[in-house]
Order: C-alpha cells, then structure tokens, then sequence
C-alpha cells in the first residue's frame, strides 16, 4: 500500500477537534487522546490570539512587527458510567505570547500568558438537578476538577481557553514599573522628556 503524501502547505486536522469544538463522537472511551496547537495550526486559535492583540493595541500597523504566539496543549479523557453517562476529562496548558500597549504611556511591552486547566464535562441534563447546579467544581477519579456542561455531540474548548487566558493574563501591563506615563495636558512621553506643563508644576 503506498503512503499518502501530504502537501507541505496542507494540515493536517484532528477530526476530535474542529473549530474549537471537540466532538465527543470521535473520542474513544478509556483512551487519552492528546492535541497540540500551535500558531499557525488553526484559524480558531489565530483569532484568540489576534483578538487578544487586538484589544491590547491601538497601532494596528505597529502591533503586526511584534512578536507572537500562542500553543494549546489538551489531553483529552472519554468515560462512561452509570449515574453521569458519558464525561469526559480535559487538560492542558496554554502559553500565549503578545505586544501590549503600557497602560501609562502606550509604549510596547511584551506579554506572556501560561496557564493551566483540569476539568470534568457532563452532560447539560445534569445542569438542573440539586447536585449540580449550583456547583462550578466535581470531585471525580481522586481529582478536583472545574465543573462545565456540554451539549448535544460537542464541547466548547475554544470557549474555556478563551477564559483561562482572559482570568490570568495582565489587564493593567507596564513597560517599566517606574514607568511616569503621559502628560495629561500634551500628551508628551514623560520618560523621554519633561514637558513645559510637568516643569512649572
């Protein structure tokens, strides 16, 4: 049997993870499966990380020279049982790398985020009954686990990465810890010079 060849320009996708979904279907019971992406892998991915950009940056021609990256790492668990059906187990690590605007005086700094993630997926049927509806986390195989509920066929990964990095990334960055900032009045750069405004104060 010949080998397939695959162009050089053409990915190859897990079909267990399209979009930022993973689909439960195409998931083994009782054998982990596990995914990376990197920058450049996925368009879904890319928008997390240009969306972070984005909110972060106001010069968009400025911002595109700067360094980036982002790399997902999910390992991924089906399981059955009598009182859950089927749950599945996901984590990971993400790291994402972007420019950001200091806060103080719009200079670029760059930023990193790393964060990790342990949870249990069970169905949305369970999201109303007393055990769970109040809970955001499950005690399940010896492990605390983030509590979250899936849908039909499919889990929203993208979703839950998109929160990690947003919960433990900086929302206040600084180029410099001393950094003076901008003069209220002209605007001017106050860690290059002193303006006419900061001189007669």
């Amino acid at each position: 049997m010949k080998k397939k060849i695959v162009p050089f320009n053409q990915k190859i996708i897990n079909p267990a993870l399209i979009e930022g979904y993973l689909k439960i279907d195409k998931i083994a019971y009782d054998k982990p499966l596990e995914i990376q992406v990197i920058h450049g892998d996925s368009e879904w991915s890319d928008k997390i990380l240009n969306d972070l950009i984005l909110e972060n940056n106001h010069n968009s021609e400025e911002e595109k020279r700067r360094e980036k990256d982002i790399l997902i790492a999910i390992t991924i668990e089906k399981k059955h049982s009598a009182q859950l059906d089927d749950f599945v187990f996901v984590s990971g690590e993400v790291k994402v790398l972007y420019p950001a605007e200091c806060v103080r005086c719009l200079d670029y700094t760059q930023q990193t985020v790393t964060c990790f993630f342990n949870t249990c997926f069970i169905n949305n049927s369970f999201e109303g009954s007393p055990e769970y509806k109040d809970s955001t986390d499950i005690y399940i195989n010896s492990q605390d686990r983030d509590l979250h509920f899936y849908e039909g066929n499919q889990i929203n990964i993208k979703s839950i990465i998109i929160e990690e990095i947003y919960v433990n990334k900086n929302h206040f960055p600084l180029h410099n810890e001393n950094c003076k900032g901008l003069c209220p009045v002209c605007g001017e750069n106050l860690n290059k010079s002193v303006c006419k405004h900061q001189k007669g104060a």
